[in-house]
């Protein structure tokens, strides 16, 4: 493959890339929503607040931290120390944390007996008899799902810092409390935590060691087997056939929704819900390579069959003519049907020609030998074609976008059907051409 067959490819990767991370106008419009503020003191207290509005939050413990006691993530639970019990609260409002000034709400809550573990750090003086202890479990719901992908959006998967418990800029994370309408907040110093993304390193270990194993079977059988290879005769030369565009689709979209899925899990807790849309999008990527795989199969079937019945009848053809030549020397001069063996003969001889050359045009039955990754990909028996281009262009791009929103928001993406329809027809215009194109 020379350089300007492997530039297509990666150029239209690249912006591909390029269009996946750029922001959108809505993005553009509305910046507050993936990104968090520097934390801000909290407003004066109105006329809805607490009867003992003056109560504040002396330090804020995450019970059983992920390595360090200034670490927290999804799945597990925090205690507010307040010095003063702020009930009761008004008819119909209920207590919240805000994290970065983002409310997480809808998490289970309790009032705990006082721990040491709760005052730890503190001067004696300044827990009061008087002090209570309220409980959040962090978990991951319906409602509150929008904050915690704000929050997770902004965290590096391997943040930066200058010491081992240290927070990196992308992990700080304030906490107050509050009512959940925003009317009061309990007075605060501003607490300030680490974000992880896992609650104990094992789990990032089992998580990552199993997509590590799934996506390395996956790469090694596809290079040293023919799972992700065209399908066809195997090659009597032994070397390996080419790489089906079809397949490593399929193959790709697998391996994304599995580490999706064990990523999303290890994270919350919780086995995540595979959206319509990627659901969808799998089966028109499966789709593709079934009818690919049943395109060859024809082809092959059309192939073998005319090569049987030509070779029979190439066998024969060399007989009949040198029994019609035995019969035209040993006629007489005048013998009536010397004119019919004789057109026989020139019928016969053309045949045979006829024969000899559509043998040879008919294609290999076994799969053509591959000449690398990007060329078998891209390329069918006229070189570089815009239609298989077209597909791994727009794989790419969705696949960006997949990543981005899982990393980023901590979900995976449901593509509407605008955008399913768009690689539905670039599927449906790869099995078209490879209608035409040659078995081998």
């Amino acid at each position: 493959m020379n350089r300007r067959q492997i530039s297509l490819p990666v150029a239209f990767f690249l912006s591909a890339a390029l269009l996946a991370s750029s922001p959108s106008r809505a993005d553009q419009a509305a910046p507050a929503a993936n990104t968090v503020n520097p934390p801000v003191a909290p407003p004066a207290a109105s006329s809805t607040a607490p009867a003992k509005s003056e109560a504040r939050v002396l330090k804020v413990t995450v019970v059983d931290p992920p390595e360090c006691d200034s670490e927290f993530a999804l799945g597990k639970a925090i205690v507010f120390t307040l010095d003063k019990d702020p009930r009761p609260l008004p008819t119909g409002k209920n207590l919240g944390p805000f994290l970065n000034q983002v409310l997480i709400k809808g998490l289970v809550q309790q009032w705990v007996p006082r721990d040491s573990k709760f005052v730890d750090g503190l001067k004696p003086e300044s827990v009061p008899d008087t002090a209570v202890f309220l409980r959040f479990d962090l978990k991951q719901t319906k409602d509150n799902q929008d904050a915690w992908s704000r929050l997770l959006g902004r965290k590096n998967l391997w943040p930066k810092r200058t010491e081992r418990c240290d927070c990196g800029d992308d992990e700080k994370t304030s906490f107050t409390l509050g009512l959940e309408d925003g009317s009061w907040f309990a007075g605060t110093n501003l607490q300030v935590k680490c974000l992880e993304f896992f609650p104990n390193p094992r789990i990032a270990w089992m998580v990552f060691l199993a997509f590590g194993i799934i996506a390395l079977m996956t790469i090694g059988l596809g290079v040293k087997s023919s799972m992700l290879r065209d399908s066809g005769d195997p090659r009597t030369d032994g070397k390996l056939g080419t790489f089906s565009l079809a397949r490593c689709q399929m193959a790709l979209w697998f391996v994304t929704v599995i580490l999706a899925s064990l990523f999303i899990y290890g994270v919350t807790g919780d086995v995540p819900p595979i959206p319509q849309g990627t659901l969808i999008l799998m089966g028109i990527g499966a789709g593709t390579a079934l009818g690919a795989a049943a395109i060859d199969l024809n082809k092959r079937t059309a192939s073998k069959q005319d090569l049987v019945n030509l070779t029979a009848e190439s066998t024969t053809l060399p007989q009949q003519i040198a029994d019609l030549t035995k019969r035209i020397a040993a006629a007489q001069a005048g013998d009536p049907n010397l004119p019919l063996w004789q057109k026989q003969l020139l019928d016969a001889q053309q045949r045979q020609l006829v024969v000899a050359s559509i043998l040879a045009a008919i294609p290999s039955t076994q799969v053509a030998p591959s000449e690398g990754i990007f060329e078998d990909l891209l390329s069918d028996e006229n070189g570089i074609s815009f239609h298989r281009l077209q597909v791994l262009g727009w794989t790419l791009v969705f696949w960006v976008v997949f990543l981005q929103s899982l990393f980023g928001k901590l979900t995976m993406v449901d593509f509407d059907t605008t955008q399913l329809a768009l690689m539905g027809i670039s599927g449906t215009t790869y099995l078209g051409f490879k209608l035409q194109e040659k078995q081998s």
